[in-house]
């Protein structure tokens, strides 16, 4: 009885029927994968340059219009303080009067200084009070009622604002409202360019960020507003992290650079592109450069050449007795 052995497999033994189609298969697969991996780098590089661009175009936007109504605020608060009601009553301040005293009826420029910051007040947009305070830190009269007597002689732009500066504070809590604001103070001083106390405006962070409320820089982008010391002032993506001290690697260095006068542009924490004003900090940006790569992947997949592979796997197969049929 003979027992048929099976034979071993032999690729020169395989019909040319067989190779040549999968050769050409193998070619169009390579080709296809390079064309591909090209496409892909090159494409994402691209979209990566026009994100980083769209943030650094929009910081520039959001920059100026932020610095534009923050010098718009000094002028308007300047004008503001210069009333002479407000010497009159510093000078009365001065006088050797006791509190009681001070702030009783028979005081004749209490009242009229309290009623003129409240006419000052009305028409404006974002100032939630006006109060002038003595040399002592005390306020002696207020829009808001509530604030009277307070004492600010720990306030540091009230401590700047005596010696003589016009200060615009950092963000910080208001005793008066318990709000969120920025502080703007401006020295009063007498005929002898003496400081006898400071006026001060209270302004609402909202006034500077309501304009951003609507501001979209694609499904994966955010702007963050940020005071001097890192408090998150507007954050467009996580509205429960305003007032919040700020955090995360390079925000130290970030913070310690200070600007003077001018924008500054740069990528200071890393990987995220920041603006600096002299009163504000920026950051425009993805919430990481992966997303961006995400965002890359997923608008390129559409270029893939997977189909493309299949109707020229396809092809060739079905081509091959064309090929490598036998001529008679």
């Amino acid at each position: 009885m003979n027992v048929t052995k099976k034979e071993k497999f032999h690729w020169k033994s395989v019909s040319l029927k067989v190779k040549l189609p999968l050769f050409i298969t193998l070619l169009i697969v390579i080709v296809l994968l390079g064309t591909s991996v090209s496409l892909y780098f090159s494409g994402s590089a691209v979209l990566t340059k026009e994100a980083k661009e769209e943030m650094a175009s929009n910081g520039d936007r959001i920059g100026e219009g932020l610095w534009s109504a923050v010098q718009l605020q000094e002028q308007s608060i300047y004008l503001a303080s210069a009333h002479d009601t407000y010497n009159e009553l510093l000078n009365y301040r001065n006088s050797g009067k006791s509190d009681a005293q001070f702030f009783s009826a028979a005081n004749p420029y209490l009242q009229q200084a309290i009623d003129t910051l409240k006419t000052s007040l009305q028409g404006t947009s974002g100032i939630e009070s006006f109060s002038l305070i003595d040399g002592r830190g005390t306020i002696v009269a207020s829009s808001n009622d509530g604030s009277l007597q307070l004492d600010l002689s720990d306030r540091e732009y009230f401590q700047q604002a005596m010696e003589g500066n016009r200060v615009i504070s950092d963000a910080l809590i208001s005793r008066g409202t318990n709000n969120l604001v920025v502080t703007f103070a401006q020295p009063v001083k007498d005929p002898n360019d003496r400081v006898m106390g400071v006026f001060i405006a209270t302004v609402s962070t909202d006034f500077f960020t309501d304009k951003l409320k609507n501001v979209k820089i694609n499904e994966e982008g955010y702007v963050t507003i940020l005071s001097r010391s890192g408090i998150t002032l507007y954050h467009s993506m996580d509205p429960s992290q305003e007032g919040k001290p700020v955090e995360g690697e390079g925000i130290a260095e970030f913070l310690a650079e200070r600007a003077s006068g001018n924008i500054i542009q740069g990528i200071s924490i890393p990987k995220i592109p920041t603006y600096v004003s002299r009163k504000f900090r920026m950051r425009i940006g993805s919430s990481s450069y992966p997303t961006l790569t995400k965002i890359s992947i997923g608008r390129l997949r559409a270029c893939l050449p997977g189909s493309s592979l299949l109707r020229s796997l396809r092809s060739s197969w079905r081509s091959r007795r064309a090929f490598c049929s036998p001529v008679t």
